[in-house]
């Protein structure tokens, strides 16, 4: 006769990880947001709107949280890009070289039913490689840029609490 302690312990062991639950249990403080005009330090030419407009996609992928326009929200999203750089980058497999451009921006959660900062002035940064030629503002980088600075957003927002 077989003892029955395998089969016991496994069945414990399975009992014990049904309530497992994978990233944060934490309800978000808001339930809807609205992603205010993106102000820069920098000039460039519809960086600010391009940054925007990623931001609002990537906001809305964010499950629990719906994104609103106006005076409807709970919370409301700030941005400000407070600088671009520019450095030497090796591209691809026969090292050409390019340039890594580099974005950070400051970014603002603020509770607009209490006034209550959330997220206050928290620096996300972001850089996409292009190679040499190419300025941030040529062809696909700009859209490259401010969709990777984006990501980097929702994931500060989805996240932080």
């Amino acid at each position: 006769m077989r003892k029955p302690y395998p089969f016991l312990l496994l069945l414990l062991c399975a009992g014990c990880c049904v309530h497992y639950q994978l990233g944060t249990r934490s309800r978000l403080p808001i339930s809807t947001i609205s992603v205010a005009p993106v102000k820069s330090c920098v000039d460039g030419p519809n960086l600010r709107g391009v940054l925007w407009q990623q931001i609002r996609q990537e906001i809305q992928q964010i499950p629990n949280l719906r994104l609103v326009d106006g005076d409807d929200a709970n919370g409301e999203l700030t941005v400000r890009i407070v600088s671009v750089e520019r450095g030497s980058s090796l591209i691809g497999s026969n090292g050409g070289g390019g340039q890594r451009i580099t974005i950070k921006a400051l970014c603002t959660v603020l509770d607009r039913r209490t006034g209550t900062v959330l997220i206050a002035d928290r620096l996300v940064r972001a850089f996409v490689d292009v190679p040499w030629g190419q300025t941030a503002y040529d062809g696909q980088a700009l859209p490259a840029l401010a969709a990777a600075l984006a990501r980097e957003i929702r994931s500060l927002v989805a996240n932080s609490w």
